[in-house]
């Protein structure tokens, strides 16, 4: 009798089991378990104005919805005067896009579990929370850097796909650049002869990275070498931008603050009133 096995919910034969290696078994189950979880990466925790959201590898766009659940290879764009906000309460961190910016999300890596954000353009404020302020949790890509964040405040504009403008406001940002061709530069290119190694240089403007701390902006043009300098927080606040995520930052701040336990009031109430008793 040719008896049947389950392998991760998959049922195979005994024969057929027997003639592949362990090895290729462990590999298949490890496979299904991976694949067949749904990786949740964001929630859409508020809208404003036309929002439009492309599932993983289609090209169709749909409007979004609150609470719609966002997973790796998503990507979500704005219309004019709208705005965007994702939460993620795994990993501790909220994302909002201004107009006339689309953002494409995908896990960083099997042993890294946090979040990539691809910035195509526009406009991205995020704030990692303390309680994830210990994990390499989020890496924002533009087409000419890459920033890591490790719990703290800024924002990335993203004016056109050679240039990008990064302000911390709390906690620190690691920067460096991205080294991926810019978008529709793609494809084979011809590549040089063997040559001799040159004897070591200045770092070029292809190698460099940079911690850009609180009040710091970073200024980077694809070819060039980044600029960093300190930014006026006063002037700055008058942003609309600025304004109105420093008002869901509050907001959200004021969320974290559990209610008081009622039950422990209620408790102390019975007390007194036994005691008048």
């Amino acid at each position: 009798m040719n008896h049947l096995v389950r392998v991760n919910g998959r049922r195979l034969s005994r024969r057929v089991l027997r003639s592949i290696p362990i090895s290729a078994v462990l590999l298949l189950g490890t496979a299904v378990i991976v694949f067949s979880q749904a990786w949740v990466l964001a929630k859409v925790s508020f809208y404003l104005g036309e929002v439009g959201y492309r599932k993983a590898q289609s090209e169709e766009w749909t409007g979004v919805a609150l609470q719609q659940s966002l997973f790796s290879g998503d990507a979500v764009k704005t219309g004019a005067e709208s705005r965007l906000e994702l939460k993620t309460g795994d990993e501790g961190f909220v994302m909002r896009i201004d107009e006339n910016t689309e953002l494409e999300l995908s896990p960083q890596s099997l042993e890294n579990p946090g979040t990539k954000a691809k910035a195509r353009g526009g406009r991205v404020w995020t704030n990692v929370r303390r309680m994830a302020a210990n994990r390499n949790n989020l890496t924002i890509e533009t087409p000419t850097v890459l920033a890591a964040v490790r719990g703290t405040v800024f924002r990335i504009d993203v004016p056109d796909v050679n240039n990008t403008i990064l302000r911390v406001y709390e906690g620190e940002v690691e920067v460096q650049p991205n080294l991926a061709p810019p978008p529709g530069e793609g494809g084979v290119r011809e590549v040089d002869a063997p040559r001799e190694i040159a004897p070591p240089r200045e770092v070029s403007a292809q190698q460099w990275m940079e911690i850009v701390s609180a009040n710091q902006q970073l200024s980077f043009t694809r070819g060039e070498k980044p600029v960093i300098t300190d930014f006026d927080p006063e002037a700055d606040a008058q942003l609309d931008w600025v304004q109105w995520n420093r008002e869901r930052d509050a907001a959200l701040d004021r969320s974290d603050v559990p209610p008081p336990d009622e039950s422990k009031k209620n408790q102390k109430d019975r007390r007194k009133n036994r005691k008048k008793d």
